[in-house]
Formats: structure tokens, sequence, C-alpha cells
């Protein structure tokens, strides 16, 4: 069953992306370069195939559904109106309050140093 659900989604896929015109113009290109093969050479069957100047019937289909699938897109992708008007709210920043470094720097040093007063002292007996 999981081979089978991994082929479907690899199927979708590549439908998706459009892979499904690529096998279409590559079927359209191999009947061509037969046709055109059994008339000229090789050489010249394909290059009659690919300079674009001797479409076949299948390659004009092709082109044709390709437009009308863009026309489509393009259609659909035009924005909407939005009914629905949304206010945002901004908080406002707080003020700015200058602060003095000195003083918070000087009550650090000050607080780390020994206290003023001398070490208690053991009594003599």
């Amino acid at each position: 069953m999981v081979p089978l659900g991994r082929s479907v989604v690899a199927l979708a896929l590549c439908c998706s992306i459009g892979g499904h015109w690529l096998g279409l113009q590559s079927i359209a290109w191999a009947s061509m370069v037969i046709n055109y093969s059994q008339h000229c050479s090789l050489v010249k069957a394909v290059e009659q195939t690919f300079d674009g100047a001797h479409p076949c019937d299948l390659c004009k289909r092709i082109n044709k559904a390709k437009d009308a699938e863009k026309k489509q897109d393009n259609q659909r992708s035009t924005p909407k109106a939005d009914l629905i008007c949304v206010v945002r709210q901004f908080a406002p920043l707080s003020p700015f309050i200058p602060v003095d470094y000195s003083e918070q720097a000087s009550f650090l040093v000050d607080g780390l140093q020994k206290p003023p007063s001398p070490p208690p002292r053991a009594e003599v007996a």
C-alpha cells in the first residue's frame, strides 16, 4: 500500500508542476523525429523537429492548452477587494528616559570595596 501511495503523490506532484505537458511534448517530439526520419536523414529530422518552424498537430494542441491554462491562472491571480477593514492597533513606545551611567558605575565600585573599619582583634590574655 505504501508504494502505491508514494506513486500517487509523485504523480500528483508532477502534474502540479506541469509534468504532464512535458510528457505530452516528449511524445510529440519522438513521433516527429520518427516521421521526419522516414523522408530524410536522422540529423535533418532532429533539426526539423526542434527548429520550431515545423510543429505537428499535437504540438499545436499542447501550445493552445498551455496558453489556455496560463490565461486561467492569470484570471485567478487577480486580487479581490477585501470588504473587511481590519484596524491595526499600534502600541506607543515608552518615552525615552536618559540614564546617568556614571552614578550607577560609582555605586558598583563603591559597593565592591571593603568597609573602612579595621578588622576585629583577638584579645591578648
